[in-house]
């Protein structure tokens, strides 16, 4: 496997680079490259495929790249071998040291900053079968100087819960073998855990189903793949609403 960085382009504050993986595996044939970047899809989705996985990491990767100003892409040839890249836009860093006391806008100051300026260390705990999901919503919040805890089924949740005090608590809704409001009321019956705000995590078309209860039953929806900016901005808005003096909240019928 090769790894490459290239600078595609350059400006005074800025430059574009590029990122790519070579391998000289199996390959892709030509009629599975057009559906590689779409969500929940792989080369082979037959149910008896050979590898595993979700089908959400090629297509998170582009969204990442496109939240950076840049794009994602590949190539293959069957029985050679793939390339994967993408491109982002990175920011130079000022090294004039007169540019120190430069103002600020402090006008716009974007979610994820807020979260790491006024909550930074705070305990969040992400829920989540899948090791991609869990993984990609870990390193977004630890990037926030986040204490991260996470748990792979409802049992490691509950068990973690009853350890610790999480400020919020990030849970997919389509774990096997259980509902997420199941999941979310058995939570809310360990001490403390009653206002505690839940950011459901689940399928952009699930989320939109009326007859989905995991997402009837949290307030704060986050669609996969994650977006990062609405990931911050969800998690702020969670982290400040639990500030304000908060009502009674009627106790759920037996």
């Amino acid at each position: 496997m090769t790894l490459r960085a290239d600078v595609q382009a350059e400006t005074m504050d800025a430059v574009e680079v590029r990122f790519e993986v070579q391998d000289t595996g199996i390959g892709i044939a030509p009629e599975a490259m057009s559906r590689l970047f779409h969500a929940f899809e792989q080369a082979d989705n037959s149910m008896t495929r050979k590898y595993g996985g979700t089908g959400l990491g090629l297509k998170i990767t582009q969204r990442l790249a496109e939240l950076m100003g840049g794009a994602a892409g590949a190539s293959s040839t069957p029985g050679l071998g793939s390339v994967f890249w993408f491109t982002a836009k990175l920011k130079k860093w000022a090294s004039d040291t007169n540019d120190v006391d430069a103002p600020t806008d402090l006008a716009h100051v974007d979610a994820k900053t807020l979260v790491q300026q006024r909550y930074s260390e705070s305990r969040v705990l992400v829920v989540d079968d899948d090791p991609v999901n869990r993984e990609v919503v870990q390193r977004l919040l630890k990037s926030a100087d986040l204490v991260v805890d996470t748990a792979t089924d409802c049992q490691d949740a509950l068990e973690l819960t009853r350890q610790h005090r999480y400020r919020v608590i990030f849970l997919n809704l389509q774990m096997p073998q259980v509902q997420g409001s199941d999941v979310i009321q058995q939570i809310r019956q360990i001490g403390g855990y009653l206002q505690t705000p839940v950011i459901g995590m689940t399928a952009e078309v699930l989320a939109q189903d009326p007859l989905n209860a995991g997402a009837a039953a949290v307030r704060y929806r986050l669609t996969k793949p994650v977006d990062p900016i609405a990931l911050f901005e969800m998690l702020l808005s969670a982290l400040t609403e639990l500030e304000l003096p908060q009502r009674p909240v009627p106790q759920a019928c037996a």
